[in-house]
């Protein structure tokens, strides 16, 4: 949508609410219903509306705050440590959003072997790869 566009929606903005919003006053009012749906049903059906329509739908779907960021912030408050490397809270944070995605710590199955025998060996798979790290990072 256009600047051109956003602008032909005042008038019938105004005309919403002269015309609309005082018969609706009480749905308007009510906090039981969601307000993308209120206000779908107040104009998506309508021939005077429907572009207004499209432009409260585009205001509906804005991100309403940095939530998910700070929620990041927190979630690094509680892994990090004194003396924490770089590298080590890096692995600790990835942990963190993969339990977060499977759904929780309750909700990852841990009687399943496979992940078991992974969880288990990973220190020795990592450990020769680390130290070769490790004496390459010095030598230069």
């Amino acid at each position: 949508m256009t600047e051109g566009d956003a602008d032909s929606v005042i008038s019938p903005y105004k005309k919403f609410l002269e015309e609309v919003v005082p018969q609706n006053k009480t749905k308007l009012l009510d906090s039981s219903h969601r307000v993308d749906q209120l206000y779908h049903g107040l104009l998506a059906g309508s021939d005077d509306y429907g572009q207004l329509w499209s432009v409260v739908k585009m205001v509906l779907l804005l991100s309403h705050g940095q939530a998910n960021v700070e929620r990041g912030f927190s979630v690094n408050r509680q892994v990090d440590d004194d003396n924490l490397h770089a590298d080590t809270f890096c692995c600790r944070r990835l942990k963190c959003d993969t339990v977060a995605y499977y759904g929780g710590v309750y909700a990852i199955d841990t009687s399943n072997k496979a992940l078991l025998l992974s969880c288990s060996s990973a220190w020795h798979t990592y450990q020769p790869e680390c130290l070769t790290y490790n004496k390459r990072k010095k030598m230069r």
